[in-house]
Order: C-alpha cells, then structure tokens, then sequence
C-alpha cells in the first residue's frame, strides 16, 4: 500500500538569479522526451543532488503520485521542488523519501520536476517522467480475420470477415478492399460478408478497416485470395435413380445419387417432371425423392441444377415405376366377398394374419377405413346406394381389390 508523507513547507522568495536558471531549466526541458530521466547542474561550490530516484504509485480517480529520492552533499537544510509550471513547496532534506503529485493519468504528456537548493541556485537536479494509463483507452482493431473464402461464377471470389474493436468511440466501420471503399457498416453486424472482391495483378490482395470517422483508428491485412481464375467449370457428371418404390396413395419415391465437379455452391435443387421438389446439400447425397405422382406418359423427367448456378444443371428421362392399385395387388390371393343385408363379409382370410380395409367411391374418394375382424365381416349400413370398390391388404401389402354393390 502507498504511503504518502506531509513535508512542511519553508516558505522564502527566489532569489533573481535562481529565478534566471529556473527559466534556463524549462527551456532544457522543452526539448526532451522519454518515460523518465535526470540531469545534474554542478553548483559553483561543494553543494551536488544526484542520483535522484523515482516510483510511481497506483493510480486513484483518474491520478497518479510519484515517490522520488536522491542524494545530496554540501547543500543547505532544504530545498524548493518546482516543475509543469508550478511550485510545489520547499521541503527539507533528510526524508527516505518524498511523495509528490496528483499528476493527470488520463491525458498522455510528460512530467518534470527541478529540485532547487534553497540557498545555492545553481546546486539542482531535474526528472522527467511519462504519465502512467490511469484510464487511457486507445482505439484498436484487432485483426482482421478473414475466412470461408469461395470463388463466383464469374471468377471474383468471397469471404467473411470478423474482427474485434476495442474502445472504437463509434458504432461504425469503414471497410476498404484493395484500395478501394467497399462499405460501411455496424460493428454490431460482424462478422460480415464480403462478395464479388476481383483479385489484384499481384500474389496478396489486402483488406483495411477503419473505425468510422478515425483515420488513427485502422488495422490492414495482406493476404493470399484464392485461385478463381484457373478453377474447373462447375459441372453434374453422373445422375444415378434407384431404388423406386410405390407408396399407398399410388406415388412413387426413389433415391438420387450424382457426381458433381465444382460446383463453387454447397446445394442443389431438384425438379421432377418440373415441378420443384426442394433444396439440398450436396453432402447429403443420396437423397430419398418422394412422393412424385406419377405422370400419364411413358418416359417421366428429372433436372438436378446447382443453386444459384442456372448454367450448371443436369437433365435426363427415366420410366417410372407402376403405382396403380392393379399393379399393387397380389393377384395369387384367393379372397373373395359375400354380401349380406348389413354388410360384406371377406372369405379366404389367413388365420393369424391382420388385415385392414380401404372402401372407396367410384370417384376415388375414401369412405371408410377399418380393420377387419377375424369372421371377415365389414359393415357397410352407412354407406349409400352405389358401386364402391374395397381395397384389403395386410401390413405388408395390398392383396386384393373387390368391387361391390350396396
């Protein structure tokens, strides 16, 4: 912990030629710089203050105290301390040490002080110091840091940029890339991102970010941008359909499989008989494409585009599986049904097997749906007068399709 000391000043005029060398010793100190330094005027008689020592102390409120000593010979009981153009008191020699300030920790500037012997103006000494950071915050960028670099189409390429701000005094940034303004923006919105940057005629592009309105206030990154100029065209090698299979409402799905070469974008977007089925990541290839209703032509079609790349695409035909109902029956079943005033009853149903039944109208719609019981019966007393068409089948698959009058 800091101790300070209370000297008791000797009050006495100045003498006119230690006022003369007062004002030779502001004038020496005009022209000096660096944290801390003495210098020693020798006296006309035996009287020397050397060797003088200084220790700052902890800053408090904004200011800092300085403890200094030195040693002397030959000098009178006391001397005068003056320096930053004022006059600090008369103390006298003898103390381990002598502590002086406030000095302003805010502002940066030099310090200095000129120990005056009170009887020999010309026996004297003089420190110079720096102010200490006592809540001086200076604006820095830190960084930048650049990343994620992909090359356009058009052999520009783009990037995010993050950095940190410390002490900015402003919201804002400017952002400059080779040499030319790019943007301004929030420093709230970092990281950013920085497209369409066309790479200079030499090995490093460079990036500057200044605070908005601090010119002082800047930091500059050369870096290597990479290749986009020699690249691959971007192209859909292969397109690979397999695995189709009919799902319950007579769709049909299957899987997709592709090799692509530089596609410069992490997604593609397919489109089956050009109707829009959705947006990928390539990394996610093979991709299970359902529920495509089937076309009523032979050969159906499928086009495969990069995302954002309308001159990267891959078309081809293909034939489609058979979903209807005809097709999805097991025609080696043996059902059959037997009408009843209150119902239908199916015969040739496997004991120890479930089964479930579909009734639809002869315009497609679905009337009931219901799991048959083991006597085979299926009530049909809501139904109106009409032809329907019943669909059974068990968990696996349908296995017959039977038409009745009600």
């Amino acid at each position: 912990m800091s101790h300070y000391l209370e000297f008791k000043s000797l009050t006495m005029p100045l003498h006119p030629i230690r006022s003369i060398l007062i004002l030779f010793l502001f004038a020496v100190l005009a022209g000096t710089e660096g944290h801390a330094r003495s210098i020693e005027f020798e006296s006309g008689g035996d009287c020397d203050i050397t060797d003088i020592y200084m220790e700052y102390l902890e800053c408090e409120n904004g200011q800092f105290y300085i403890d200094f000593e030195f040693e002397y010979f030959g000098t009178s009981d006391s001397f005068i301390l003056i320096g930053n153009g004022e006059e600090y008191g008369t103390f006298s020699y003898g103390e381990l040490y002598y502590t002086v300030g406030p000095f302003d920790g805010t502002v940066e500037t030099i310090y200095e002080l000129i120990i005056i012997d009170s009887e020999d103006s010309f026996c004297s000494g003089f420190i110079e110091f720096s102010s200490i950071d006592c809540g001086i915050t200076d604006c820095a960028v830190e960084g930048p840091e650049l990343f994620d670099f992909y090359c356009d189409t058009d052999s520009t390429y783009s990037f995010l940029l993050a950095a940190e701000f410390i002490d900015p005094g402003n919201d804002f940034f400017d952002l400059w890339v080779n040499n030319e303004f790019y943007g301004f923006y929030a420093i709230s919105e970092l990281p950013i991102s920085v497209e369409g940057i066309t790479p200079r005629d030499v090995e490093y592009d460079i990036v500057q970010i200044c605070v908005n309105d601090d010119p002082e206030c800047c930091a500059v990154l050369e870096f290597l941008p990479p290749d986009c100029l020699e690249q691959s065209e971007c192209s859909i090698e292969i397109i690979e359909l397999f695995e189709f299979d009919c799902e319950s409402d007579s769709s049909y799905q299957f899987y997709l499989a592709a090799e692509i070469i530089e596609p410069g974008n992490d997604f593609i977007e397919v489109w089956v008989n050009e109707q829009y089925q959705g947006y990928y990541l390539i990394e996610e290839l093979p991709l299970a494409i359902t529920g495509i209703i089937p076309m009523d032509i032979e050969w159906e079609f499928i086009e495969v585009c990069i995302n954002d790349v309308a001159d990267c695409c891959y078309s081809m035909s293909y034939q489609a599986p058979d979903c209807t109902i005809n097709s999805l029956i097991d025609h080696t079943s043996s059902l059959d049904l037997l009408q009843t005033p209150d119902g239908i009853i199916v015969t040739g149903l496997e004991t120890g097997q479930r089964y479930s039944a579909e009734i639809y109208d002869m315009q497609g719609r679905r009337i009931s749906q219901s799991v048959i019981p083991s006597t085979g019966r299926i009530d049909t007393r809501a139904l109106n007068a009409g032809v329907y068409q019943v669909i059974i089948g068990t968990d696996e698959q349908i296995v017959s399709s039977l038409q009745f009058i009600k």
